[in-house]
């Protein structure tokens, strides 16, 4: 799960992400989605603190050859903008798909009503809105 503000697709602010269990993976500082490198701070499930991306391998990555299981791996890796990645936003699937400089250009957006029922998913390829489905 990923928390933080995006204005016009970009990160803005202090954006964090949790492991499942809802502690703290990863706190990074963005300016109009741009990354500072010296704000980011990761932390293993040890609540050890590591600066600078010297993060540590997952110990759930493998070398598996299959194209979805690669997917299903980096989805879980921290979000640095670029790959595939899922994102959440108040506990919802926000957006999922390859991302590049921090923008979605192939997958899906979701849209919620108020109440969290979904409303319509946007469909994005090569950077641009290619199909709108209606729930």
């Amino acid at each position: 799960m990923i928390e933080g503000e995006w204005n016009d697709g970009k990160e803005t602010g202090v954006i964090k992400e949790y492991y499942e269990d809802g502690t703290l993976k990863a706190q990074k500082s963005f300016n109009n989605g741009k990354l500072d490198e010296s704000s980011v701070k990761t932390f293993p499930k040890d609540n050890s603190e590591i600066t600078n991306n010297d993060t540590p391998k997952d110990k759930s990555e493998n070398n598996n050859d299959s194209n979805t299981e690669d997917n299903k791996e980096d989805a879980l890796k921290p979000f640095d903008g670029n790959g595939f990645h899922k994102l959440y936003k108040s506990g919802r699937l926000d957006r999922e798909g390859e991302f590049k400089d921090s923008r979605l250009i192939n997958g899906k957006r979701y849209y919620y009503d108020d109440n969290g029922k979904l409303e319509k998913i946007n469909v994005y390829r090569s950077g641009r809105v290619v199909d709108i489905i209606y729930k």
